[in-house]
């Protein structure tokens, strides 16, 4: 077994994603905001403001929902991250 597979396996399958309320669903999983959103890309502090309502856009809610229903990895997300990395600066990202 991989190891996005032993992460996916290890994830609550019955915890609902609502993006409406992303907080409750990153408390069911026990992480802090650093570890949930810089998997996205999105700082602490952002992720904060997300967490007390302000709008999450298309995309990111793309990837979360993607990724909370097991269709994107962590191995995925990393990829991605790193290829937008390169693409615009690290600085940017």
């Amino acid at each position: 077994m991989s190891q996005d597979e032993k992460v996916i396996a290890a994830t609550p399958a019955r915890i609902p994603l609502d993006l409406r309320n992303v907080k409750a669903y990153r408390l069911a999983r026990s992480e802090s905001q650093t570890v949930f959103w810089q998997r996205f890309l999105v700082t602490q502090s952002s992720g904060s403001r997300y967490e007390q309502g302000a709008k999450i856009s298309p995309t990111l809610g793309m990837l979360i929902t993607g990724w909370a229903a097991g269709l994107i990895t962590e191995g995925q997300l990393a990829v991605l991250a790193n290829s937008y990395r390169n693409n615009v600066g690290e600085r940017e990202a």
